[in-house]
């Protein structure tokens, strides 16, 4: 059974709201897993109105503001080890539903931000971000055409005139302080607007500030573009730049991935430096320690459910191992007495590291643990001790199970456990009767595999094999040990049940070979199987644009940029960057030419298309074509499809080509 997230926020509101007792979610639970069994999957939500646990119209059901998910930490406990001894879900996916809660609402679900008229003097290009204070737009001055930033902020973000008025204070203030430091972005103007809703005006306010062209860093991490090296470098310059500031005792109270911005040449910028009041360095180091720490495991610190541990980041990357993990570890040490005293400290630490000299970090993951939680300011009933103490229990024999008793544990499995494979399905046939008497042919049996069969005796995959095929392949990984990273895959699958990660995996090792039909056949079936991943995605992109497919490349396009023109413009810009430094590619300008065919700016794509041609890419011929198509230039696309077919008359895009070509002589 899986978990889904809507059901963990409702079951989360209706706990922290005391509608609804823990041994009533239990109950609603068990009763959905019953469900399920029969085939009919019903949301808790419903089950909770039509077993009368909450009241038609609940908070829990219809709520639809931000779920701050660890307000409660108690009760975020509570439910995570109910739902683990239910076994509604791994602890695995449990972290990633939590983790996902916790980083606040997808931007492509907030609503538009309102452009004011005031800002008729510059002309709004796109929007380049989006979050629940406001949106971020490219503009530019109609007076000098300079490129500039512009954040719009929703009017309901402050409380009233008074509190608009004291943050555009602090912004202007702040600007002025740091006007001539090029690790800051610079703030041109700032004021009040208003903007038109269906109730009439409402005053809000705006910032204009410096256009970086580049990534944010949260971007650059999400989309795994940060090696461990890079991403130190990336942030102790980042530290350095704030260490000034933290000399004089400010902070910037505010300090994310989103908030540094960084260029093509990995020079962070800082945005939204002393916006808000408050704060310390200690804060900011505790910042950085957190990117530092999802840069080498790929996770936040602190998270999962069980919010309280820090694991360290050698558990999800071996690679960092030794003296990068304890910079990171003082850097988010839960005292902030131990921490670095400030960005500076931490800077230099970080140097000493990449120096590979001895680095002063001297606190230990235990330190970083949370202290024992301060007693409960409500009273909880018998029943929710007993669930979180059950819940313990079962913990402490899983970890007994796997730490102590694992040969025991194994060579259980393998007595009582049928051994399980999985492969394509086989056909066979059904005898109704006794079959005429042919001569006789002794069957052959195929040969046996004796590694595929010492594989299966093992067993279905436990939830403590999971873990440690993930662990194993996330070494190989960082290590670019494909072949290792097929056999694990490999192994997983024999074993079963049939998992996502484990086609992914496989795809992963068969592109790094270039066995590309191999590759698109498992990144398709782990998609079949529910995997959300968005490297999938880019990987079918890539694989479809090297194989000639181009209809299809467009349609993955439409996945792979959900939020439309923003994300392919950011596309585009990053291309522009890198055919500066590489302008012989033929593969960045057929690329790029796809963006633009996709974002409808057919002159464009069609002088990269015939740049790459130029530069020795025949199958940019059948791209051109497209859009020659597109372009009403009919002769010109039947030359161009025609010069492919030429090139490629036996491709995996040959076929698409002809159809084309079909259309263009009707």
């Amino acid at each position: 059974m899986s978990l889904s997230t809507d059901d963990f926020a409702v079951a989360y509101r209706a706990l922290t709201s005391k509608a609804c007792t823990l041994k009533a979610l239990q109950k609603a639970f068990k009763m959905q897993a019953s469900r399920i069994e029969k085939g009919r999957h019903v949301p808790l939500r419903e089950l909770l109105v039509t077993e009368r646990f909450l009241p038609e119209g609940h908070a829990a059901l219809t709520g639809s503001d931000h779920l701050s998910v660890r307000s409660d930490p108690a009760a975020l406990e509570s439910l995570g080890e109910l739902l683990l001894l239910l076994e509604v879900a791994h602890e695995y996916e449990l972290d990633q539903v939590v983790d996902e809660l916790a980083a606040g609402p997808d931007p492509r679900k907030l609503p538009d931000v309102e452009i004011p008229k005031s800002l008729a003097k510059y002309d709004l290009a796109w929007e380049v971000g989006r979050g629940r204070d406001g949106a971020v737009f490219r503009g530019m001055r109609r007076e000098g055409h300079s490129i500039v930033a512009i954040k719009v902020f929703r009017p309901e973000v402050f409380a009233g005139e008074r509190e608009r008025k004291a943050f555009l204070e602090r912004v202007t203030a702040s600007a002025a302080a740091r006007h001539e430091s090029s690790s800051f972005v610079r703030v041109y103007e700032s004021g009040e607007a208003s903007v038109r809703f269906a109730s009439g005006e409402v005053p809000t306010a705006y910032i204009v500030m410096e256009f970086i062209e580049g990534p944010t860093l949260a971007a650059m991490i999400a989309d795994r573009k940060v090696s461990l090296r890079r991403g130190f470098e990336i942030v102790e310059r980042a530290a350095r730049a704030l260490a000034g500031a933290h000399a004089k005792g400010e902070a910037h109270d505010q300090l994310s991935g989103s908030s540094i911005l960084v260029t093509g040449d990995d020079r962070p910028h800082i945005a939204e430096f002393g916006w808000r009041p408050g704060g310390t360095p200690a804060q900011d180091v505790f910042a950085l320690g957190g990117l530092l720490y999802e840069i080498a495991a790929g996770v936040a610190p602190y998270g999962g459910f069980r919010a309280r541990d820090l694991k360290p980041p050698s558990r999800y990357n071996p690679q960092v191992a030794g003296a990068a993990e304890r910079v990171i570890l003082k850097a988010v040490a839960r005292n902030p007495a131990r921490r670095y005293a400030d960005a500076g400290a931490l800077a230099d630490d970080i140097a000493r590291y990449l120096r590979r000299e001895d680095v002063a970090a001297d606190v230990t993951a235990e330190e970083s643990a949370a202290p024992p939680p301060a007693p409960a300011k409500r009273s909880r009933a018998p029943w929710i001790v007993a669930g979180s103490l059950a819940g313990a229990a079962l913990l402490a024999l899983t970890v007994w199970m796997v730490r102590g008793n694992r040969k025991a544990d194994e060579s259980s499995e393998e007595a009582s456990a049928p051994a399980v494979s999985w492969r394509e399905p086989q056909g066979s046939a059904i005898s109704n009767g006794p079959a005429p008497s042919p001569p006789k042919k002794r069957r052959t049996r195929p040969p046996v595999d004796p590694r595929r069969e010492e594989i299966a005796k093992k067993g279905p995959m436990k939830r403590r094999d999971e873990w440690d095929y993930r662990y194993a392949a996330t070494g190989a990984i960082a290590e670019q040990n494909f072949d290792e990273l097929e056999r694990l895959a490999e192994e997983a699958l024999i074993r079963g049940p049939e998992r996502d990660w484990a086609h992914h995996w496989m795809a992963m090792a068969a592109r790094e070979k270039g066995e590309l039909d191999r590759a698109l056949k498992h990144a398709d079936r782990a998609i079949e199987l529910g995997s959300q991943d968005p490297d999938l995605i880019q990987m079918r992109f890539d694989i479809y644009l090297a194989r000639s497919e181009f209809r299809k490349v467009l349609y993955e396009m439409g996945t792979l940029y959900p939020k439309g023109i923003p994300q392919v413009n950011d596309e585009i810009l990053r291309l522009n960057r890198q055919i500066e430094t590489e302008p012989r590619d033929a593969r960045l300008y057929l690329r790029r030419g796809a963006l633009y065919h996709h974002r409808k700016h057919y002159p464009k794509a069609i002088e990269d298309f015939t740049m790459a041609v130029a530069l020795g890419e025949s199958r940019a011929h059948y791209f051109r074509g497209l859009t020659l198509m597109a372009e009403d230039r009919s002769e010109e696309a039947a030359d161009a499809i025609q010069a492919f077919l030429a090139a490629h008359g036996s491709g995996p895009g040959a076929d698409e080509a002809r159809l084309a070509l079909a259309e263009i002589e009707k």
